[in-house]
């Protein structure tokens, strides 16, 4: 079997996918507060489609006077360009600039800087950006997903657990816990209560190429051949056009010249 998939990067669709998660710059309603917020929406918009022209349109409206909203904006269009440490930098000073203004949004800052570092390699910057976050919001379960990922990433995968188990208490069956602490137990060679998790994130979410991608995974070092096949079938199905697809057919031949091979 090929070497095992490292843990699915889930942090940059939460930034990029996800508007409700962005801090709530421009709300109000006031004609310039309007207008503020119609900048927002649209700088926000190009920046997960078109992140130069986002880039461009935030530098221009910050020397309007766009405040932090176009400095978050910038930002963000750094991420999708994938410049994650100059975006890292930009949203760490972002939120130092706004802490005394809406701590709220300052700590929102501060958890997309840590996903930056992360998405950067740099999973010390990563750590402890998002340890100082889990301060201010110790039962933040996505914040502890986050840092239990970048845990993970630096081999420390008990604390990793750790943190994905404190996410599950704040947010029962949360898919991405279990999916992440289940990979984690995999590598700990905790196979039976890898197996569960991957279970538990597949029941909560039925239609994660990921979580088949790992209890495929999981259930070929329990021996259990059939079982493996199927699931990385189902991976590379629901998957189609993603590493998670190419994983799984690369598991999926490997596993067949193992089988042919007496293995």
């Amino acid at each position: 079997m090929a070497p095992v998939a490292r843990l699915v990067v889930f942090a940059l669709v939460c930034v990029l996918a996800a508007p409700a998660a962005q801090p709530a710059f421009g709300q109000g309603a006031s004609p310039a507060e309007a207008r503020a917020a119609r900048n927002y929406r649209q700088c926000m918009q190009l920046a997960r489609s078109s992140p130069t022209e986002a880039f461009e349109f935030g530098l221009g409206w910050e020397d309007e006077g766009g405040g932090p909203p176009a400095r978050h904006c910038q930002a963000i269009a750094l991420m999708t360009l994938e410049q994650y440490p100059q975006a890292a930098e930009r949203l760490e000073a972002l939120a130092q600039d706004v802490f005394s203004i809406d701590p709220e949004i300052a700590i929102e800052a501060l958890a997309q800087a840590g996903q930056a570092w992360y998405l950067a390699g740099d999973y010390s910057k990563a750590y402890t950006v998002q340890s100082a976050v889990l301060e201010r919001q110790p039962g933040n379960a996505s914040l502890l997903i986050d840092r239990g990922v970048t845990l993970a990433e630096s081999g420390r995968l008990e604390e990793a657990i750790q943190d994905f188990s404190t996410a599950l208490l704040s947010a029962p069956g949360h898919p991405d816990a279990h999916l992440f602490r289940a990979s984690a137990l995999r590598q700990l060679e905790r196979l039976p209560d890898a197996l569960a998790d991957a279970d538990a994130s597949l029941r909560s979410n039925p239609n994660n190429a990921e979580a088949y991608l790992e209890r495929g995974n999981i259930r070929r070092l329990l021996g259990d051949v059939p079982g493996a096949r199927a699931d990385w079938v189902e991976a590379a199905t629901r998957g189609q056009g993603t590493m998670v697809e190419e994983t799984a057919q690369e598991n999926l031949q490997n596993l067949e010249l193992n089988t042919e091979g007496g293995g």
